[in-house]
């Protein structure tokens, strides 16, 4: 599961892989790219759901219909949805 910074060439690279690959992207977490013999490479999200806190993954579409640029905006909402506001990291308060 190699981990590079996602784009067209580096996703087309992968695209005719003869085994299943994952690839994740290191700009982004939780984004990443399915490529192998016999499913059709897509994009996808890995996210915490808000409510019970379990891993879900979300496909985003093909690699052929949508660009890496409008696969990672798409990503980066379903992560920001997901993204609860209770969990976000405060401050820490110091006693003098």
């Amino acid at each position: 599961m190699p981990r590079m910074s996602l784009d067209e060439p580096a996703v087309n690279r992968y695209a005719t892989a003869k085994r299943f690959t994952v690839l994740w992207d290191t700009d982004l977490y939780g984004f990443g790219c399915y490529t192998g013999a016999r499913q059709a490479p897509c994009y996808f999200v890995h996210y915490r759901t808000p409510a019970a806190g379990l891993w879900r993954r979300r496909n985003i579409g093909p690699i052929r219909k949508m660009s890496c640029d409008q696969a990672r905006r798409m990503a980066q909402e379903v992560i920001g949805r997901s993204a609860p506001q209770q969990l976000k990291r405060k401050p820490a308060l110091r006693s003098s």
